[in-house]
């Protein structure tokens, strides 16, 4: 079996029912023409209560391969969704882990070349990418979009600046659109042009929503006049702890009773409807944010990016969460790069190494990983391995 799953333990938070919920990860549309329809009609991690109905959605990224693809329609072999609330090293750090598993579960059957037809979606693209044409799907949603929007929305740049290139092309071989059926049939009589106009859809696919500043709490875009809501807004799409500690630390309005109030207010709204996944994400920010009020910014925030290990070990070593954090931090930059591969080899398989001991063991039990280190200290990459504390 070439899919993945594993199942999730819930609670129904109307009725208190226990759910035992079938997380998909990866699904061989081959294997379940079924899961592939719900993820067609976005339902694929949607959970339900039997009694209430329902619930919301579990935020997970999800790996979907299209054995049967039409590459003509522009349908690829691999499609990657990302979860909503990661940041973009994360969502391709759980892209690789997933094409690692695919990989393994497919043996002969996998293709490398594969890698380089991966198409990332955001979720609310996914069934367009799904479609058996997905590149007419994609051109009907934006056209649907264009129709939609307020005047002051835009169509994606990469999307603009395509059209208008293609469009004068054909300006200068005399021909004029005037219509999606113009540019349709321009299009198929020029497939060079028909090829761009598909780079340019799929880069419009994988289009970020236009977020690309929002990580960076130091920038110059007038947050001295920014509102309360705004700031959470902006706080609250953030991809990373250090992006959030680094905004609480600017903005100190983020730590005030009335933004408590607004977090409160958004959580009995996501609780309205149902919504588990915005109930959980907002329900952890308004906890991390009520815990700097307690504790300070630093505390807070360093107990939240350390596992329960690392917490453990601070207290051992009679260290603050914060103290031992940096301490971490520090170490993985002395910390050789040949070590470090093998550390975040070990972290994906859940292996997490806190002592000379830990790696010690880990090694024996991986030879393949253990030659790599030896070979890399022989080269002098490795240099002196010092015990982890």
């Amino acid at each position: 079996m070439h899919s993945l799953s594993e199942v999730v333990d819930l609670t129904c938070g109307e009725c208190g029912r226990a759910l035992a919920f079938e997380l998909w990860l990866i699904v061989d549309a081959g294997e379940h023409p079924d899961l592939l329809a719900r993820a067609r009609a976005g339902e694929l991690h949607t959970v339900a209560c039997p009694t209430c109905g329902p619930l919301g959605e579990i935020d997970a990224p999800l790996l979907i391969y299209l054995p049967d693809h039409d590459a003509a329609t522009g349908q690829p072999p691999l499609v990657f969704s990302p979860a909503r609330q990661t940041s973009q090293e994360q969502d391709q750090q759980m892209a690789a882990g997933l094409l690692r598993k695919l990989a393994g579960r497919l043996g002969a059957a996998w293709r490398s070349e594969w890698l380089a037809q991966v198409v990332s979606v955001r979720r609310d693209l996914l069934p367009v990418a799904l479609s058996d044409d997905p590149l007419t799907a994609l051109r009907e949603h934006l056209m649907q979009d264009s129709e939609d929007a307020e005047d002051d929305e835009e169509l994606p740049p990469a999307l603009v600046a395509a059209l208008m290139e293609i469009a004068e092309a054909l300006a200068q071989e005399g021909v004029l659109l005037e219509s999606p059926q113009d540019l349709e049939r321009a299009l198929a009589a020029h497939p060079d042009l028909a090829e761009r106009f598909k780079e340019a859809m799929r880069a419009a696919m994988m289009d970020d929503e236009g977020m690309d500043d929002e990580g960076d709490v130091s920038d110059n875009d007038s947050d001295s006049a920014a509102t309360l809501p705004d700031l959470l807004n902006r706080f609250v799409r953030l991809g990373t702890w250090d992006d959030a500690q680094r905004m609480v630390e600017a903005h100190p309005a983020l730590l005030s009773d009335e933004a408590d109030s607004l977090f409160s207010a958004a959580i009995a709204r996501a609780q309205a409807s149902r919504d588990a996944g915005a109930v959980e994400h907002f329900t952890v920010i308004r906890d991390v944010l009520r815990r700097c009020r307690e504790a300070g910014i630093a505390r807070a925030f360093a107990e939240q990016m350390l596992p329960p290990e690392g917490l453990a070990e601070a207290e051992r070593l009679g260290m603050t969460p914060e103290e031992f954090l940096e301490e971490m931090r520090a170490a993985e930059q002395r910390m050789p790069a040949a070590l470090g591969e093998v550390l975040a080899a070990l972290a994906e398989e859940g292996v997490l190494i806190h002592s000379l001991e830990d790696l010690q063991q880990a090694l024996a039990a991986r030879p393949d990983l253990a030659a790599r280190l030896e070979e890399a200290m022989q080269a002098g990459d490795a240099g002196s391995i010092a015990p982890m504390a």
